[in-house]
């Protein structure tokens, strides 16, 4: 990994414990999490603070420079041949840890993450198109995941280091921007604790917007005509009332009409906002789950009816479900700040292209 650290600046920094006090100046290449990944120079950091006395001695075998432990399991390490950082790291500091040690490479690269159970079809999409607006891109998913046009051979799902590790990769390689599949297959929970996300979407978030918000104008509509028809019938079976009445009736019809359209609107907000809470809260419990954080210069994306619309107009994808993965890429690129110009453009090369 890209810095250089002494077990002096981890310990002040993070509050641990150097053990002994004089190896302060000891220098850590790398971090692991799991004792068969250690490598000479590296710092074990046992995932969750659970550590055997078997995978200490493995870590140290192969060639750890330290490692963390919490003050309880000291006696553990009691024969143990190397420097100690003693204390307790949570998920946040373990993530910000690993992304001191690695430059912090999420600074440097635009991060798309895209969360879905089907997100693999959705990534691929946004990769592409993001080449296509002339970015070189890197892909993290379970379906294939590669830096430019390099496979990345991984073991998946991927931890926390992992993720610091391939961003670098990335970025090494020249990557202007990385698509993250945000799905159990592809991330071990806490995996984006530290990284720097621009765009996050819920994939097919705006469809069941769309779709309830439609559902309900529908179910309003129909009860609007029920209640029309049984007025007609009702007026017919009245014809012989007198036109004194027969005025006083259209206007309770008028303000029978209004109080319908009130209440269609009515529960049109309310499936809209009910639709909303519910996504707000998927994405808390993604967020709680990956450690992804939602910063003041992060954006939540959906498709949109401008990002479907360019979709259709472009004329490259066949299918419905191609054209909302077309859209959703418009719609995440646009959040990114990328012009509506720059975006018709890249849709006439793709056509060309196809």
């Amino acid at each position: 990994m890209s810095q250089r650290m002494t077990l002096g600046y981890l310990g002040n920094h993070y509050g641990l414990a150097v053990q002994p006090k004089f190896c302060e100046p000891v220098t850590i290449t790398s971090l692991a999490d799991d004792a068969r990944s250690v490598r000479p120079g590296a710092l074990f950091v046992p995932s969750q603070n659970r550590v055997s006395a078997a995978e200490i001695v493995e870590a140290q075998t192969r060639g750890a420079y330290a490692m963390v432990l919490p003050q309880a399991k000291e006696t553990v390490a009691n024969n143990i041949q190397i420097p100690l950082l003693l204390g307790t790291l949570d998920a946040e500091q373990i993530g910000q840890l690993a992304s001191d040690v690695a430059g912090e490479p999420s600074e440097a690269l635009a991060i798309f993450a895209i969360a879905d159970s089907d997100g693999a079809k959705y990534v691929n999409k946004l990769a592409e198109f993001l080449h296509i607006l002339g970015n070189p891109v890197g892909v993290v998913s379970s379906e294939g995941s590669y830096s430019l046009d390099r496979p990345l051979e991984l073991n998946y799902p991927i931890s926390m280091f992992d993720m610091e590790r391939l961003m670098s990769v990335c970025l090494e390689d020249g990557a202007a921007a990385l698509v993250i599949a945000v799905n159990p297959q592809t991330l071990k929970p806490h995996a984006l604790q530290a990284v720097q996300v621009d765009v996050v979407s819920l994939a097919s978030s705006s469809s069941a917007l769309a779709q309830i918000s439609a559902q309900a104008r529908e179910a309003a509509d129909e009860a609007a005509r029920k209640a029309d028809k049984q007025a007609n019938i009702k007026a017919v079976s009245e014809a012989d009332v007198t036109q004194t009445v027969a005025i006083a009736s259209d206007e309770m019809k008028i303000n029978k009409d209004e109080q319908q359209d009130k209440r269609r609107d009515s529960s049109f907000d309310m499936s809209r906002n009910q639709t909303r809470q519910a996504e707000q809260r998927r994405l808390e419990q993604i967020c709680t789950t990956y450690g992804l954080r939602i910063a003041k210069n992060t954006k939540v994306a959906a498709r949109t009816d401008e990002s479907d619309s360019l979709s259709m107009q472009a004329g490259i994808s066949e299918d419905g479900d191609s054209q909302k993965q077309l859209s959703l890429s418009i719609s995440m690129t646009m959040a990114a700040g990328v012009r509506r110009n720059n975006i018709k453009s890249a849709l006439r090369v793709s056509k060309e292209l196809s």
